[in-house]
C-alpha cells in the first residue's frame, strides 16, 4: 500500500509540474520535452520499434533508452 501510495503522489506532482511548466505529455511517455531527466538518448516510451531484422514490432517500454525506464 506504501508503493502505491507514493507512485501516486509521484504521478501527481509530476502531472502538475507538467501544467504548470506548460509541456505537453508526461515525463515517462513524452522525453523530447523533459531534457533533464535524460542520461542518455530517450525514445518515447509509447512509440513502436519496428525493425526489420526483428520478427514482430514491439513498443520501446522496456528497452534501456525508453523514456519511462529513464525517469523510474
Amino acid at each position: 500500500m506504501t508503493r502505491f501510495v507514493g507512485w501516486l503522489i509521484l504521478f501527481v506532482f509530476h502531472l502538475f509540474w507538467t501544467i504548470q511548466a506548460d509541456r505537453p505529455g508526461l515525463p515517462w511517455l513524452n522525453c523530447k520535452y523533459f531534457p533533464e531527466i535524460l542520461s542518455t538518448p530517450c525514445r518515447d516510451a509509447g512509440s513502436m520499434a519496428n525493425f526489420t531484422l526483428a520478427a514482430h514490432t514491439k513498443l520501446s517500454t522496456v528497452q534501456a533508452e525508453s523514456s519511462l525506464v529513464q525517469f523510474m
